[in-house]
């Protein structure tokens, strides 16, 4: 009877220890959802307007980052949990695991509820820059007990939470080996050991494609409607390990007020004539990769017989149109690119887009034209790759099609997007069906490295 009655539970996965690890990572996932709601309901001031599907929307694109910041936060535990050693099932080991679980997401959870209160000071989830900030403060040790004095509803929320998370991890149980066999125990532990990988991989980068970056703070605008709703959708643990690496761009204050810096320098110019606004469709095309000594007209100086460009058809239009032979470069990588070209920020020390000022509302072409009640859209390969979805949906565009939309693998090139001579044509098809005015903005992709082209365009080198 017991012999069944342990067949009968492996069937069902109870007391798995596979089953028993995911059970512990959906219960560390909820309450994240249930610490969002209560950032929500503290600051719900800062969010006006909120509706049921602009909260839902930002609680499932949550998801995606608690997934990230759990899995990494959790780690050491999740590593612990699938070697495949047969002492794991010793309580002594299980007792480990269980204050290791618990003392890790009590902190975690620490840090994010602890952001309810300081987000209403910066307005941003707070990042590794803090720690520079009070880096010279002599009193800290002080100021904490203050703190914690001083917003003692704070710390029973985050016991409430843990609570949870105790009587949650007490209620998952497991046993073993189930597995008697010592080899098939070894080889299914190391299958899964596999398997697991695999999916911590995908689920801490935010994604199993090989053209995935690893998910970071910007990737949240695309699930928020408004720049603000960004902070609602990440979570503090994630905002400070996805920054903890990169390179802190510091604010400089050269002047003490707004009057004084524009008696220095006022970048809003009004003009003074009368002449009426255009309401003319506007068409940027961003080329990847392409600089200035691969256009043929701006190197006519060179001798003809040696170079003779490769862009025939830019040349016979720079030569009927406003084209300029001195420029300044705004960054140095396709990520650079889109900040640059239509909101005018250039690449400082990182670039801006994994920066911690990405989530910063700012003034695009987009945004810009928007007010004169312009349709928007932009293009660029696939919407998963450096985030661009989402710096587009934060720069204010309207609409974002790409790879996906085109809906035709037997065009792509294997490793960025659509083949540009294919993708140009599906583009002003597109463009065309746009309610006017609009602004379209295309962001090419077959000068990038490896240069693949498709048949019809090699050139067989031996004859």
């Amino acid at each position: 009877m017991k012999y069944f009655s342990v067949l009968t539970d492996r069937v069902r996965g109870k007391g798995n220890i596979y089953v028993a690890l995911l059970l512990s990572l959906l219960l560390i996932m909820s309450i994240y959802s249930l610490s969002r709601i209560g950032f929500y309901i503290y600051n719900a001031d800062f969010f006006s307007g909120m509706n049921a599907g602009r909260l839902a929307r930002i609680m499932l694109g949550g998801l995606k980052f608690d997934l990230s910041a759990i899995l990494y936060s959790n780690s050491l535990f999740i590593l612990l949990m699938i070697l495949p050693i047969t002492f794991r099932f010793k309580n002594w080991y299980q007792q480990f695991l269980k204050g290791l679980f618990i003392v890790t997401n009590s902190v975690a959870l620490a840090i994010n509820t602890a952001d309810f209160v300081y987000y209403r000071f910066t307005l941003r989830r707070t990042t590794v820059s803090v720690f520079s900030q009070f880096k010279n403060e002599q009193n800290g040790a002080a100021l904490f007990f203050q703190f914690v004095w001083d917003y003692w509803y704070m710390v029973l929320f985050w016991m409430a939470l843990v609570a949870l998370l105790v009587i949650g991890y007490k209620k998952i149980k497991y046993y073993g080996p189930q597995l008697e066999n010592r080899w098939s125990f070894y080889i299914s532990g190391l299958a899964m050991m596999a398997l697991i990988g695999y999916l911590f991989f995908g689920g801490a980068r935010g994604g199993f494609r090989h053209s995935t970056r690893p998910i970071t703070l910007s990737n949240a605008a695309e699930f928020a409607k408004e720049p603000k709703d960004i902070n609602l959708v990440l979570n503090t643990p994630f905002a400070l390990m996805r920054t903890a690496r990169t390179t802190v761009i510091e604010k400089a204050n050269y002047f003490q007020t707004d009057e004084e810096l524009s008696r220095a320098f006022n970048p809003l110019k009004i003009p003074t004539d009368t002449i009426p606004f255009k309401y003319d469709n506007v068409v940027v095309i961003i080329i990847e990769s392409y600089s200035k000594e691969f256009v043929g007209k701006y190197n006519a100086w060179m001798d003809p017989s040696r170079y003779k460009g490769y862009t025939p058809f830019l040349d016979s239009l720079i030569g009927v149109s406003r084209g300029y032979q001195y420029s300044f470069a705004n960054g140095r990588k396709s990520i650079d690119a889109m900040p640059s070209v239509i909101c005018s920020i250039p690449s400082i020390e990182v670039p801006y887009v994994l920066s911690h000022y990405s989530a910063n509302k700012v003034n695009s072409t987009a945004s810009l034209l928007k007010e004169k009640g312009y349709y928007s859209a932009f293009s660029w390969r696939t919407k998963w790759i450096d985030g661009f979805n989402s710096f587009a949906n934060l720069a204010g565009f309207d609409d974002y099609f790409g790879k996906d939309e085109y809906d035709n693998d037997d065009d792509y090139d294997g490793s960025w997007g659509i083949w540009d001579d294919k993708f140009l044509q599906f583009f002003a098809q597109r463009v065309n069906t746009f309610k006017q005015p609009f602004d379209a903005t295309l962001f090419t992709v077959s000068s990038d490295h490896p240069y693949n082209l498709p048949k019809e365009f090699k050139i067989n080198s031996k004859g």
